[in-house]
């Protein structure tokens, strides 16, 4: 296999007419966001430094477009692919199969987060209360593993139900168990350091951050964009 030809935008525009044709996702090399990632900040950074020193002219103006440009050219890319690992999460929650080979590292992030909120989600919301929640992926109760009742059960299930003469009859022991408790939504406040792309939190919202947006998110959503260097943590007022 030839070695990928580097970013440029004529290079990711071949990608990106190449995602919008295909009904499936495309084979990237596995380190293609980062490339991507580095590409858009090299064009910002030789904007900067030509508006810094000659603003308004033809060289910053052009600059300005073609990095204007690739940023919608990025951005169509990404949510092409991103509709199709949506796509097949869906297919996978609902018991078919994904082939999730073409899938980048962070795309199968996306992916895995998606399959199990979906299956927690659907498991929480078909849930009747007051019994257990069948295990994932069948709706339909399992048949009880307990032994049928032989001779000697059934005379004593029998005497259970046969009027009381000393006394009001003893209630039948419970045997539903109470739905398990919903756990509860903490969020944090952070402070977005550099542009994050679309991502679905445990909250059920897509999210697609800024640089130094101030947001509100869940706290296992903003722990990992914490660790990862992405957002910092806004202390609240006292």
């Amino acid at each position: 296999m030839p070695p990928p030809e580097p970013l440029a935008y004529e290079n990711l525009r071949k990608r990106q007419q190449l995602e919008r044709s295909s009904p499936k996702l495309t084979r990237f090399e596995p380190g293609f966001y980062r490339d991507l990632e580095l590409y858009l900040r090299s064009l910002a950074e030789d904007h900067q430094r030509e508006h810094a020193s000659n603003p308004g002219g033809p060289k910053a103006t052009l600059l300005g477009d073609e990095l204007q440009n690739t940023r919608r050219l990025a951005e169509d890319l990404y949510e092409h692919r991103e509709r199709k690992v949506v796509t097949g999460a869906l297919a996978a929650a609902r018991g078919g199969s994904t082939d999730i080979g073409p899938m980048l590292k962070e795309e199968q992030e996306l992916y895995e987060a998606l399959v199990q909120l979906l299956r927690e989600t659907k498991r929480r919301v078909l849930h009747r209360p007051g019994a257990p929640a069948p295990p994932y992926p069948s709706l339909v109760p399992r048949p009880s593993l307990r032994p049928q009742p032989g001779p000697e059960t059934l005379s004593s299930e029998a005497m259970a139900h046969e009027p009381r003469l000393d006394g009001p009859a003893a209630a039948p022991p419970a045997t539903a168990l109470p739905p398990p408790p919903e756990p509860s939504m903490t969020r944090l406040l952070v402070r977005v350091l550099e542009d994050v792309g679309s991502f679905a939190a445990s909250d059920l919202r897509i999210y697609h951050l800024s640089r130094e947006q101030l947001v509100s998110l869940p706290e296992d959503a903003a722990r990992v964009l914490i660790l990862r260097g992405k957002a910092v943590e806004v202390a609240a007022a006292p």
